[in-house]
Protein backbone atom coordinates (compact mmCIF):
# COMPACT_ATOMS: atom_id res chain seq x y z
CA UNK A 1 0.00 0.00 0.00
CA UNK A 2 1.39 3.60 -1.26
CA UNK A 3 0.31 6.42 0.06
CA UNK A 4 1.36 9.57 -2.13
CA UNK A 5 -0.50 13.07 -0.96
CA UNK A 6 -2.80 11.79 1.31
CA UNK A 7 -4.11 9.17 -1.11
CA UNK A 8 -4.13 5.54 -0.60
CA UNK A 9 -2.73 2.91 -3.66
CA UNK A 10 -3.81 -0.88 -2.71
CA UNK A 11 -2.64 -3.32 -4.86
CA UNK A 12 -4.94 -6.73 -4.51
CA UNK A 13 -4.17 -10.07 -5.72
CA UNK A 14 -7.45 -11.39 -7.10
CA UNK A 15 -8.07 -14.72 -6.86
CA UNK A 16 -11.62 -15.98 -8.16
CA UNK A 17 -13.10 -19.98 -7.76
CA UNK A 18 -15.23 -20.97 -11.13
CA UNK A 19 -17.70 -23.73 -11.22
CA UNK A 20 -15.83 -26.21 -10.59
CA UNK A 21 -14.93 -25.33 -6.95
CA UNK A 22 -11.12 -25.20 -7.63
CA UNK A 23 -8.64 -21.82 -8.31
CA UNK A 24 -8.52 -20.41 -11.63
CA UNK A 25 -4.81 -19.70 -13.01
CA UNK A 26 -6.02 -16.74 -14.65
CA UNK A 27 -7.73 -13.56 -12.97
CA UNK A 28 -11.54 -14.45 -14.30
CA UNK A 29 -13.56 -11.47 -14.49
CA UNK A 30 -10.37 -9.75 -13.00
CA UNK A 31 -10.39 -6.99 -15.59
CA UNK A 32 -13.94 -6.01 -15.13
CA UNK A 33 -13.72 -5.94 -10.97
CA UNK A 34 -10.67 -4.21 -11.59
CA UNK A 35 -12.21 -1.24 -13.57
CA UNK A 36 -15.30 -1.38 -11.08
CA UNK A 37 -12.95 -0.96 -8.37
CA UNK A 38 -10.49 1.92 -9.84
CA UNK A 39 -14.41 4.03 -10.45
CA UNK A 40 -15.48 3.92 -7.34
CA UNK A 41 -12.62 5.20 -6.10
CA UNK A 42 -12.16 8.51 -8.81
CA UNK A 43 -12.97 11.48 -8.00
CA UNK A 44 -15.08 12.88 -9.56
CA UNK A 45 -17.27 9.96 -8.91
CA UNK A 46 -19.43 9.17 -12.08
CA UNK A 47 -21.76 7.02 -10.57
CA UNK A 48 -23.43 6.05 -14.39
CA UNK A 49 -20.30 5.05 -15.71
CA UNK A 50 -19.62 2.36 -12.37
CA UNK A 51 -23.22 1.04 -12.51
CA UNK A 52 -22.35 0.19 -16.32
CA UNK A 53 -18.96 -1.37 -15.01
CA UNK A 54 -20.92 -3.46 -12.49
CA UNK A 55 -23.47 -4.48 -15.18
CA UNK A 56 -20.66 -5.47 -16.69
CA UNK A 57 -19.00 -7.03 -13.77
CA UNK A 58 -22.68 -9.40 -13.35
CA UNK A 59 -22.28 -10.33 -17.20
CA UNK A 60 -18.77 -11.63 -17.03
CA UNK A 61 -19.57 -13.34 -13.43
CA UNK A 62 -22.78 -15.26 -15.24
CA UNK A 63 -21.52 -15.98 -18.35
CA UNK A 64 -17.76 -17.24 -16.74
CA UNK A 65 -19.77 -19.02 -13.71
CA UNK A 66 -17.99 -17.69 -11.14
CA UNK A 67 -18.75 -18.28 -7.85
CA UNK A 68 -16.12 -16.79 -5.08
CA UNK A 69 -13.76 -13.85 -5.53
CA UNK A 70 -11.18 -13.27 -3.00
CA UNK A 71 -8.18 -11.17 -2.43
CA UNK A 72 -5.05 -13.74 -1.70
CA UNK A 73 -2.90 -13.52 1.19
CA UNK A 74 0.74 -11.63 0.59
CA UNK A 75 3.14 -12.01 3.14
CA UNK A 76 3.39 -8.52 5.08
CA UNK A 77 5.97 -6.16 3.82
CA UNK A 78 8.55 -4.84 6.33
CA UNK A 79 9.02 -1.22 6.03
CA UNK A 80 11.93 0.61 6.22
CA UNK A 81 12.50 2.26 9.97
Amino acid sequence: MNTKRGFVTCRLKLRMEGEGGGEQRQAVCGQEALDLLNCVASSPYDQDKCVLLLTTLRNCVLQKKVKKFSLSEQPPSKSPM
